[in-house]
């Protein structure tokens, strides 16, 4: 909505690139506060958003590239765990086709 934007756009918090003391300086309010983003956010001077996706992309624990074949499998495991589709050896495809005909969702999406 306008509203919205218009928040985003003008809330008076900093934007635009990080510099490596801002980047410290959150790593070092995450150490001290935990994942308490908007605690964060008042004391960096950044939006929550900004502090927690600033925070996922530099620490060791954000997966970038590729899946690999272990994560794809554990992935599709998940997957028929939770939709308790009628066999374990169903591929993606016919998963796909199960969910359909029978009108079902995950529930994350």
């Amino acid at each position: 909505s306008v509203y919205r934007r218009a928040v985003r756009q003008f809330h008076g918090k900093q934007v635009g690139k990080w510099t490596e003391e801002e980047t410290a300086a959150l790593f070092r309010l995450v150490e001290v506060h935990g994942e308490s983003w908007k605690l964060i956010e008042n004391k960096l001077g950044r939006k929550d958003h900004c502090c927690r996706a600033k925070y996922l992309q530099t620490t060791e624990e954000f997966n970038r590239g590729k899946w690999k074949v272990e994560n794809i499998k554990l992935l599709l495991l998940s997957v028929r765990e939770v939709l308790r589709v009628p066999r374990d050896d169903m591929d993606i495809r016919e998963i796909n086709i199960w969910t359909l005909d029978n009108n079902e969702k995950i529930p994350w999406t």
